[in-house]
């Protein structure tokens, strides 16, 4: 089972992380360069890329992304919106422009055509920082996101889902989502599933179990039933608990039940 946060777990988290030693500049180098890697395996391809990177700690890591993909040969351009960043955002945005690494000026939203030239976008706007709809100038955005038909890698949460209650207005829509540290429960939520694509999880240098998170994900490995002889009787194959609907919603238990 894998952990999944809210977004006060996942601040707990860093600051769990800090008192261990690992300090949350190291937690946004390891952030960045964990998706830089998936999105490298991912797109291998890719020659172009935009990072679009908001002001706060999610466009610091946008930042450390294009530093290590452009280390691997890739052409890459970031496009800065909003305020200027702070603390281990504007250190990692500083890093960048002293190796030669480009930053766009975003206070005017570019059009779909000005985006269809990349091979890949990587939205790295908000991630947990954002739980209002998106407005003006970055609305505008996704909706030229969407119609520029570019591949979207979306850091930790695309932008326009809430880390823990889903999508919350117009969103980009990703292909890939890559989480840091654990899965969010935002990503799980009906209405974002569709938009959060593929998702990835980067591991952030010291281990996610650092306290015990309010919910898990099960996967594939938890529900692995060991085979069971020809001639076993259903009093020899274990108990079946069945997690369903309300009442109003029992046929699908019903029907569970009875294959049981």
């Amino acid at each position: 089972m894998k952990p999944l946060w809210t977004i006060e777990e996942a601040r707990r988290f860093d600051q769990l992380a800090s008192e261990h030693g690992v300090p949350k500049l190291s937690l946004m180098e390891n952030a960045g360069r964990g998706a830089a890697d998936v999105i490298a395996a991912r797109y291998p391809v890719a020659q172009r890329i935009l990072v679009l990177a908001g002001p706060g700690q999610n466009g610091g890591d946008g930042y450390v992304v294009a530093r290590f993909l452009s280390a691997r040969g890739k052409k890459v351009a970031v496009m800065a919106f909003g305020r200027e960043p702070t603390g281990d955002a504007a250190i990692n945005r500083d890093a960048w422009q002293k190796l030669g690494g480009t930053v766009l000026d975003g206070s005017t939203p570019p059009r779909s055509a000005d985006l269809r030239p990349y091979d890949l976008l990587v939205d790295a706007l908000f991630g947990t920082g954002l739980d209002r709809p998106l407005e003006g100038a970055l609305k505008e955005l996704t909706a030229s996101m969407r119609k520029a038909e570019v591949p979207t890698v979306a850091l930790d949460v695309p932008s326009g889902i809430s880390a823990e209650r889903g999508r919350i207005g117009d969103a980009v829509r990703a292909e890939l989502t890559v989480s840091f540290g654990a899965a969010k429960r935002g990503h799980y939520e009906a209405k974002a599933a569709e938009l959060v694509g593929e998702l990835e999880v980067a591991f952030l240098g010291a281990d996610p179990f650092l306290f015990e998170p309010s919910a898990l994900v099960l996967e594939a490995d938890d529900l692995r039933v060991a085979p069971r002889s020809r001639v076993a009787h259903k009093g020899q194959s274990g108990r079946v608990c069945i997690v369903a609907g309300h009442a109003n919603t029992a046929g699908a238990a019903a029907l569970v039940a009875r294959g049981a």
